[in-house]
């Protein structure tokens, strides 16, 4: 059925004869790890394909279309399905109302903590990834004051609620929400959540920290707590170094969850290097990981490197993973 709405509503965008843009964003990895301390099975193979394509800028009037598809991987076959679609409409005076397929969430990282491809928070949010399905209503207050709400849901998560009110303040950013879900992906309860996201861009520094206060409901009612943050530094345009850090009081059945990188990349000018020191900590887990990253563009929206990683679990029994990472994004407006 999902097939058939995605070929009608392509079908559709191009019956219209209007402007519009195709693009392609590929992110692949494909390698292996290696298991020194075994006996048999050292080698595991291991990719990761992030494939979206689609098209984006279409309007009609007051009326604008985006839809993406992905390429994902269902355990050996491939599957192409909908990723993203919103249909909007933008004939009020400061109000736009749309119809939305996407993922929502706060704490989102930024591009450059997402240079690992095989980083298992890759493209998430960190402070909860919800897969949405509704309404979308969005209006500016004042010049530097917007507001946004969504109302819909899912199967697993049942309602999905959440507004936001953000205020631009050049180069700083705060934005206030609010979050309902029928059932939390933790803990599987119904989560009424609160909490903050601000940003600041300059030239030399970049910081972002997101935060929420989560209660959630049951018999025994408990209470949640996450936070992410990040700090950049440009020291040179070639040259930026920081780190993240994430914490949540109760994460993937463990208590006290922390986890940070540390970040050092280099662009010498087609080469560009980037190495990870990252460590995760909760309850008895201990685990770190030191990841190299070298990569060479070819043109702008293309580039091939080799991603390399020791992995140092808490048991002492180092392995390793080695692989080719392949990063291409292109626009083709027609």
């Amino acid at each position: 059925m999902k097939r058939i709405v995605i070929l009608l509503l392509l079908s559709y965008v191009i019956s219209l004869n209007c402007s519009a843009v195709f693009f392609v964003d590929i992110n692949s990895f494909i390698g292996s790890y290696y298991y020194p301390e075994r006996t048999d099975k050292e080698f595991n193979y291991y990719d990761v394909q992030d494939v979206r394509f689609g098209l984006k800028n279409i309007s009609v009037d007051n009326l604008n279309l985006a839809v993406t598809l992905n390429y994902s991987e269902n355990l050996t076959d491939y599957t192409i399905g909908l990723k993203k679609l919103q249909v909007s409409y933008e004939g009020f005076n400061n109000w736009q109302l749309a119809y939305l397929i996407d993922n929502l969430g706060y704490g989102k990282a930024s591009e450059y903590f997402e240079q690992d491809l095989t980083n298992p928070d890759y493209r998430l949010h960190r402070l909860g990834d919800y897969r949405f399905s509704g309404i979308n209503l969005e209006h500016k207050l004042l010049y530097h004051i917007t507001a946004a709400h969504f109302l819909g849901g899912n199967k697993h998560n049942t309602v999905i609620g959440t507004s936001a009110l953000k205020w631009n303040l050049n180069p700083l950013s705060i934005k206030l929400f609010y979050l309902h879900t029928g059932r939390d992906n933790n803990f599987n309860k119904t989560m009424h959540s609160i909490g903050f996201e601000t940003e600041l861009q300059t030239t030399y520094v970049e910081f972002f920290h997101s935060q929420s206060w989560q209660h959630l409901n049951s018999v025994f009612k408990k209470t949640n707590y996450l936070t992410y943050s990040e700090l950049l530094f440009s020291f040179t345009p070639e040259l930026i170094a920081g780190g993240n850090f994430f914490y949540a009081k109760e994460y993937r059945g463990f208590s006290s969850w922390q986890d940070y990188s540390l970040l050092t990349t280099y662009q010498l000018k087609s080469l560009n290097n980037t190495l990870i020191f990252s460590h995760t900590s909760a309850n008895d887990l201990r685990k770190s990981k030191l990841t190299a990253i070298i990569s060479y563009s070819f043109t702008e929206s293309f580039s091939l490197g080799i991603n390399g990683a020791t992995h140092l679990p808490k048991t002492n029994r180092n392995y390793y993973s080695l692989g080719f990472q392949v990063k291409i994004n292109e626009k083709y407006p027609f």
